[in-house]
């Protein structure tokens, strides 16, 4: 029998696999997780994101343009003098 550890490591592998096999505009995982936290809040301050993702803001600034120039996100100013996504 497979301990769970297996059956989790043989998953993840299926669902890259997958991922990869139906991801025709080559998202990289960092703009998935974006997006996903867009989708659940409408809009943040990058500082929130980078925060909340865990990663530089200059990683999150890169991750943002290439998704605006996809035309995946817009860009607004915020009322607090700094940019949101």
């Amino acid at each position: 029998m497979n301990s769970i550890d297996d059956v989790l490591r043989d998953l993840q592998c299926e669902l890259v696999a997958e991922r990869n096999r139906v991801n025709p505009k080559e998202i990289s995982w960092l703009q998935y997780d974006i997006l996903h936290l867009l989708s659940q809040q409408k809009w943040q301050l990058p500082s929130e994101m980078s925060t909340t993702l865990g990663i530089s803001r200059t990683k999150l600034s890169k991750a943002l343009k290439v998704l605006k120039l996809m035309g995946y996100i817009s860009q607004k100013p915020s009322g607090k003098m700094e940019e949101n996504y």
